[in-house]
């Protein structure tokens, strides 16, 4: 997955630490190490403790309203439809496919979903995948 930058943050003034009198040599470095922690420490907790959420992958089952030529021609067109990466695209039949984009957590997943459902010549339906997996046939040597 690419890595994104940061949203950008709201700029709060902080006001920096005293600083002691400048050392020479290797002591500069360990002397402004504790003003450079305070610092950043101050910065985390000047943004208000906003949250980033992490990207998750929104997972949804897309029944198209007519056959597309290739799965590559699909995916550009979901990705420019919805505004989000499509990471994951596969066909199940024809006109239905499994999808996830790559959404900054779950409203961003609900946006993207409610633009590719809002053209009906494109999208007949667009539903999470709430496909879920087995677990693993246990073996017949756990059985004794």
């Amino acid at each position: 997955m690419p890595i994104r930058p940061l949203p950008p943050q709201p700029s709060h003034p902080i006001a920096a630490p005293p600083q002691p009198a400048p050392a020479s040599g290797r002591h500069l470095a360990v002397a402004s190490l504790p003003a450079a922690l305070a610092l950043a420490l101050g910065a985390c907790s000047a943004a208000g403790g906003a949250t980033i959420e992490p990207a998750t992958p929104c997972a949804l089952v897309l029944t198209t309203a007519a056959d597309w030529p290739t799965v590559q021609a699909l995916s550009a067109a979901i990705a420019q439809r919805a505004g989000l990466p499509v990471t994951h695209l596969l066909p199940i039949t024809p006109r239905m496919f499994a999808l996830e984009l790559d959404a900054a957590g779950a409203i961003a997943c609900e946006r993207a979903t409610a633009r590719l459902a809002a053209d009906p010549t494109f999208a007949r339906s667009v539903e999470p995948d709430r496909r879920r997996t087995l677990p693993p046939r246990p073996s017949a040597s756990s059985a004794l």
